[in-house]
């Protein structure tokens, strides 16, 4: 399954990273950004059912003003969302739908959080941003670009109401789509810019010093993306789009960049953006057989030219791993590779669809497991300065994703849970042959790039005799 989009339609301008005005032609309403308030302590929820204008308006009542967030912790967390983000809908129930961030909204306001983390304002990302031509430093191509702001042209179908749940009352807006997967309605180049302007927007904040990490709770999601196609929910490419921006506006402290992507699905539009690239090392961890999307993501894909061995897949042959089997890999494949890579900045493509419950992914991973694995990757061996941004991917399960969330939040806050322990790899392992064979196999493809250690196979056929 690659879906693509055969139209290509004007472009939108927005407002651009210095802050001008956009071109207001083509741009439909959308909700602002919420101001802030300081009844950060009430422990009531959104209502995930109402309208979405509706939630924005719950979701002021969660938010905080940035100058209220504590300054007296040495770690300090960036974290940003924007509701123009929530106006991307599908004019059906759908996987990727605007609940997936207001329920982390509401999981971190349970757990008491908004006051200790520092709140970043969100906005559109520009052209220059966005487009890797006509002077611009982004992952795609002008085509590309021009068809996201110009699908505000197309003709959105309405919803039609589902003879299977009559019982659903829910208003949904009209939308267009683009593949069997994939949608846009006439807010969706807001959005997507939006995301990709919230994402620069927390990492500048981290380069520049005025925060240790961050998180972007943020959609529509980004990994499918590649240079000129749409895929998997995605429109614009947030992480890649990011670790551009890095690069050309912080050049002398962001020079090498790992993009890890723990998202069930490979991301295979990060890696077609980065294959030739030595600069920025992309590892994903995915699961992988032939009829599960997108079907790519093998362990011999190492990348291209200059960017040979800094392309690296840990595809995951089977279903129903968790916790030790990911302490696993982290332990032999990413960790001393990390280490040795030694980048100025990690980006984490968080996909939350690897998380126990969730109705695609098919895994086991516990949001306390996801939570250790952050913790590892902080490690002042991997990167001295702790500078990671963690950005939303997949994740279907609304409640699962809000808690996976919210415990990788916390671990980049400081707050230390349980170490993992990682399951045996060793040929001797019989319970879990097939995920040693397959971490094995790994381990012996980039050895030939990395210090990594791999069990020699032998033959169990006698040698005949002379």
């Amino acid at each position: 399954m690659n879906p693509s989009l055969s139209q290509s339609i004007g472009i939108v301008e927005a407002t651009d990273e210095g802050g001008r005005s956009p071109s207001k032609e083509n741009e439909k309403e959308v909700p602002n950004v919420p101001n802030f308030t300081k009844d950060v302590d009430k422990k009531e929820n959104v209502d995930t059912s109402a309208s979405i204008d509706d939630i924005v308006s719950q979701i002021t009542k969660l938010s905080i003003k940035k100058s209220d967030t504590e300054e007296d912790s040495k770690v300090k967390t960036a974290f940003t969302w924007d509701s123009r983000c929530l106006k991307h809908e599908a004019n059906r129930d759908h996987l990727e739908k605007p609940e997936r961030v207001v329920e982390i909204l509401n999981e971190i306001k349970h757990q008491g959080l908004f006051s200790k983390l520092q709140m970043v304002e969100g906005r559109l990302a520009s052209k220059e941003e966005l487009c890797r031509e006509e002077g611009g430093y982004g992952p795609h191509t002008k085509d590309h670009v021009k068809t996201v702001d110009d699908s505000v042209h197309l003709t959105f179908k309405p919803r039609v109401k589902s003879e299977d749940d009559p019982e659903d009352s829910k208003l949904y807006p009209p939308c267009h789509y683009i593949d069997s997967d994939t949608y846009v309605n006439e807010y969706s180049n807001i959005a997507a810019r939006t995301a990709v302007g919230c994402v620069l927007n927390v990492t500048k904040s981290v380069l520049e010093g005025s925060a240790t990490n961050g998180f972007a709770a943020i959609r529509p999601p980004g990994h499918h993306a590649g240079f000129h196609n749409f895929s998997g929910f995605c429109l614009y490419n947030n992480v890649a789009a990011a670790a551009k921006y890095a690069k050309e506006k912080f050049p002398e402290i962001c020079k090498k960049i790992l993009i890890l992507d723990w998202d069930v699905h490979h991301g295979d539009g990060t890696q077609q953006i980065f294959y030739e690239d030595p600069s920025v090392l992309f590892i994903s961890i995915h699961r992988f057989t032939k009829d599960f999307f997108p079907c790519t993501g093998r362990a011999s894909e190492v990348g291209k030219g200059r960017g040979k061995g800094y392309n690296i897949n840990i595809p995951l042959e089977q279903a129903g791993l968790g916790n030790q089997h990911y302490a696993a890999v982290f332990k032999h494949i990413v960790i001393p590779v990390a280490q040795r890579f030694s980048p100025d900045l990690i980006l984490i493509s968080a996909g939350f669809d690897c998380v126990v419950g969730d109705p695609v992914g098919g895994m086991n991973v516990t949001p306390e497991g996801l939570k250790a694995l952050t913790e590892m990757l902080m490690a002042p061996e991997i990167q001295k300065d702790g500078r990671i941004v963690m950005v939303l991917e997949g994740g279907y399960n609304t409640k699962m994703v809000a808690k996976a969330a919210t415990r990788c939040l916390e671990a980049l806050m400081g707050h230390h849970g349980p170490q993992l322990d990682p399951i045996s790899i060793d040929r001797e392992n019989t319970t879990d042959g097939k995920f040693s064979t397959t971490i094995q196999n790994c381990l012996r493809v980039h050895s030939r790039y990395w210090p990594l250690k791999y069990e020699i196979r032998r033959s169990s056929r006698r040698p005949k005799k002379a």
